[in-house]
């Protein structure tokens, strides 16, 4: 698997995701791996209560989640997944915003990406596999 390099900007996700500056760069900075996820209070939580540790990803997207819920709560649902053709894997993460064609931050086959999720799932031919 490749590692991605290249994360949205915090001036994308501010404007994009409609949060301040502060909460954008905590984003970037947990994409890029600068911030450790159970560091924040909620995913620690979480963690401690798993029989089996969260993988990164998981532990990245819970981070991301937690920290969109802090800058304005209610609007932000937690991290879904999309599977295909039996796969163990989800070839796409995303925080759910409340509906399907509202921006968010999602994770595409390992590599983070400011959009929305409906949109990706018709545009790829694996989301109309099922």
């Amino acid at each position: 698997m490749a590692y991605q390099t290249r994360y949205p900007s915090a001036k994308t996700l501010t404007a994009r995701l409609d949060v301040d500056p502060a909460t954008a760069r905590q984003i970037r900075g947990i994409m890029r791996g600068d911030i450790d996820p159970e560091t924040l209070p909620g995913v620690s939580r979480w963690v401690s209560r798993c029989y089996n540790r969260p993988s990164a990803g998981e532990l990245e997207m819970a981070a991301i989640a937690e920290t969109l819920e802090v800058a304005d709560p209610g609007a932000w649902h937690g991290v879904e997944a999309v599977f295909c053709g039996g796969a163990a894997w989800p070839w796409l993460e995303y925080i759910n915003a409340g509906d399907t064609y509202a921006t968010t931050v999602c994770r595409v086959d390992g590599f983070f990406r400011v959009a929305c999720w409906g949109d990706i799932v018709e545009r790829d031919p694996r989301g109309r596999e099922g």
